[in-house]
């Protein structure tokens, strides 16, 4: 999945976090496809598990020191996003390729239908509040 400018929310942090997530899950793909059998694809899942859930505790302490109406469901595809890395990872780990593939483009549409949207609104809910504010 290679990165869309098009899925910038506005927030710069956010936004480069967003960017090695797409990155990390293309490059998953890749090597599944290029380097079968290898420790490389496992090593990759691993990552990406692992960045996916620092970026979600950046977001979310951001989320419950400035909390928005949306918080709680916000937190909640959060997790949801979570568990579905947990078992890509997991059927990569277990050479499982046609179950990863699957779990990969399930992770991509999660991401860009659910994940994104709600963190553009969450952003743009942040820059209103701000607007007002000031």
């Amino acid at each position: 999945m290679a990165w869309d400018d098009s899925w910038r929310t506005g927030h710069s942090v956010f936004d480069l976090d967003h960017k090695q997530l797409a990155t990390l899950l293309d490059l998953l793909e890749d090597s599944l496809a290029m380097l079968p059998g290898s420790a490389y694809p496992a090593a990759m899942a691993q990552r990406l598990v692992v960045e996916a859930r620092e970026h979600f505790r950046r977001e979310e302490t951001y989320l419950l020191q400035h909390p928005t109406p949306e918080t709680a469901d916000h937190i909640a595809m959060h997790e949801a996003f979570a568990d579905k890395l947990d078992t890509l990872a997991g059927a990569v780990g277990r050479a499982d390729t046609q179950a990863a593939l699957a779990l990969i483009a399930e992770a991509h549409a999660m991401f860009v239908d659910e994940l994104l949207p709600a963190d553009t609104a969450m952003v743009t809910y942040f820059k209103q509040r701000a607007t007002a504010a000031g």
